[in-house]
């Protein structure tokens, strides 16, 4: 899995939720501009702030080869 497609998927998952930049930030006590350099590929992510991201849009993080 490549960088932009982990970020594509986020960014697809939040729209899809119809959450804003803003909307994700708040609820990630991060400002709006932090959000767009994460999805810009800009800041990197941490694996603690991955998986954040990930609980505010429900999603299920997997990290391993196939189960």
């Amino acid at each position: 899995m490549t960088r932009e497609y982990l970020i594509g998927a986020l960014i697809t998952a939040r729209r899809r939720r119809g959450m804003s930049q803003r909307d994700l930030a708040s609820r990630l006590g991060v400002t709006q501009g932090c959000v767009s350099q994460w999805e810009q590929s800009n800041r990197n992510l941490t694996i603690d702030r991955l998986c954040e991201w990930a609980d505010v849009l429900d999603l299920h993080v997997q990290i391993g080869g196939d189960q």
